[in-house]
């Protein structure tokens, strides 16, 4: 049974052992569900609905006065209410709040009663999402503007006001501001038939490109890409050529010698580095068929260790020796110890790259394990699993919390982060 079928299984199991309880008396058990709670029930009667809430009820904050009693079967919504199908009110409605009707409000043989005006009023908008009582009668206003400047409407569409765009004597066009957005059309964005100066800088920025056509780009002084740049042809550098941000720079030497700055690495596809048969220098690196050969190395004549080239396996020399790691007399085919370590200090890593987000596995000296990725306890069904207890019979997943007030016995979060409660079974 693996994480999520034992999870979903025990929710169930609580759910069908809590709700019996309510009938009755308190039993100090809370059952919780942050965000969501779904009851997809389809077969409900009167007499055995889908949902039973028989106690007092509060949806939203649960601040505030009341204004009906904290009794059983009362319901107080403390937040917006939205309801999609027809709706019966078998008394008054009293609206103290705001109200909204998002749809056609119908008065059946009665009136519609609306603040305090006098005869011959009509209703207008406030432009802010309110209305008044105004006169039937409108003035226009007239129209005026800066001369050969372009008028736009105002935000709130009535009347007009200057634009940025300014159209001189001789009929062009000025842009008064800073900027000027063009959006384009077909895929275009802007086109110049003809020459085109550019006196001061030019940025092209975000996800867009520059394109020159097949002619010779020759640039005057220097060029800085701070975006990413693509070459499909080829590049021929004369001097000196400088990777990464300073100071910590990797160099192709005017003569061709490459110096790797401090902290820096090749990494290789599937391509290969080829060295020398015998390493010159203490430092020299080494090649495999050196490594393979070397005494005392993998395979070699005095190896502990041995390569099986035909299973692509490396092996103890003698199979029933044991290996220990921190240990001096291991006591198992591997045994990884650490004397006098403190709780966090790592006793066993697996890990995809340097990063902690990268760990894969992790056990440290406090006992405490972190697997990360998918997870399965076992595949037999009749199996039994415990937390913070021994696992019981016929239970495949028994999980115990301390029992003080105010403690959980599990805890179940919605995303990612494991900032988002989702339930929990807590002891009240």
């Amino acid at each position: 049974m693996n994480m999520k079928n034992a999870t979903i299984a025990l929710l169930a199991a609580l759910m069908l052992a809590w709700a019996p309880a309510v009938y009755a008396a308190d039993n100090a058990t809370e059952f919780g569900i942050e965000d969501d709670l779904s009851v997809l029930g389809s077969t409900g009667t009167l007499e055995d609905p889908d949902v039973e809430i028989k106690g007092f009820s509060v949806f939203g904050a649960v601040q505030g006065p009341n204004n009906i009693a904290a009794s059983s079967g009362n319901v107080v919504i403390r937040g917006n209410l939205q309801v999609d199908a027809t709706t019966y009110f078998g008394s008054s409605v009293t609206v103290a709040g705001y109200g909204v009707f998002t749809s056609t409000v119908q008065m059946t043989e009665g009136m519609l009663k609306y603040g305090n005006a006098v005869a011959g009023k009509v209703l207008k908008s406030g432009g802010n999402g309110y209305t008044y009582w105004g006169d039937d009668a409108g003035s226009g206003g007239s129209i005026s503007g800066t001369p050969r400047r372009i008028s736009m409407f105002r935000s709130g569409g009535e009347g007009v006001e200057d634009s940025p765009l300014h159209s001189d004597s001789a009929n062009s066009l000025t842009v008064l501001t800073s900027s000027l957005t063009i959006q384009g059309y077909n895929g275009e964005g802007l086109g110049v038939t003809g020459a085109a100066r550019i006196a001061g800088d030019l940025f092209v920025v975000g996800n867009s490109s520059l394109t020159v056509g097949t002619g010779l780009t020759t640039l005057g002084g220097a060029l800085n890409v701070t975006g990413n740049t693509a070459l499909t042809g080829s590049l021929s550098v004369n001097d000196i050529a400088s990777f990464g941000a300073a100071p910590t720079k990797s160099t192709f030497t005017a003569d061709g010698s490459l110096y790797l700055a401090e902290g820096s690495s090749i990494t290789l596809g599937t391509g290969r580095i080829t060295l020398p048969a015998v390493p010159l220098a203490n430092y020299d690196a080494v090649n495999k068929l050196y490594v393979d050969t070397a005494v005392g190395g993998i395979s070699g004549a005095n190896g502990i260790w041995v390569r099986d080239a035909d299973i692509h396996a490396v092996k103890l020399s003698t199979i029933t020796d044991n290996v220990g790691i921190g240990i001096a007399a291991p006591d198992a085919k591997l045994h990884v110890s650490s004397a006098n370590a403190n709780a966090s200090d790592m006793l066993v890593m697996v890990s995809s790259g340097t990063l902690a987000t990268e760990r894969l596995l992790t056990l440290d000296a406090a006992g405490d394990l972190y697997v990360k990725g998918d997870t399965q306890l076992g595949d037999d069904k009749t199996r039994k699993h415990g937390i913070n207890r021994a696992a019981e019979d016929n239970v495949g997943l028994a999980v115990s919390g301390n029992g003080t007030s105010g403690s959980f016995a599990a805890k179940f979060y919605s995303d990612a982060a494991q900032n988002t409660l989702a339930a929990w079974i807590k002891k009240k």
